[in-house]
């Protein structure tokens, strides 16, 4: 059962269910919101998972692949996972570099009340903390 046994199966379950929720979420609400621009209604996404944070389907793949490794580790994955952390984080880079050149101080202000990759627990003012559990 892998690397990890038992426990690095149950593991992999939880993270691959994990990541595939985020994905999902992710690619709706983004969908629905922005993706419809070309219908002239793209609007910056803040609300549902982009509520708490910014790339949540880029933390799903993530999640995906980390609950592979802790099933099935090959020297492979092992040497590929920290890469493609590394070039998802710079994807990711670049993507808010267009989204603050496309909505300007309104993405700077969801910026700063939300985490990149994970929910951002500290530095939130009780306004942002209740209006990301509003969204």
């Amino acid at each position: 059962n892998g690397l990890f046994g038992e426990l690095g199966l149950a593991l992999s379950y939880l993270f691959i269910a994990i990541g595939a929720v985020l994905i999902i979420w992710g690619w709706k609400d983004i969908y629905k919101y922005y993706w419809s621009k070309e219908e002239g209604r793209g609007q910056l996404v803040t609300q549902g998972i982009y509520g708490l944070i910014r790339h949540p389907q880029y933390t799903g793949f993530w999640l995906i692949t980390l609950g592979m490794l802790f099933d099935w580790a090959t020297l492979p994955m092992l040497i590929m996972y920290p890469l493609l952390l590394v070039l998802y984080y710079r994807l990711a880079r670049r993507e808010e570099a267009d989204m603050e050149a496309e909505f300007g101080e309104a993405y700077r202000q969801y910026r700063r009340r939300t985490g990149m990759f994970l929910p951002k627990l500290f530095g939130r003012t009780e306004g942002e903390r209740k209006q990301a559990r509003q969204s």
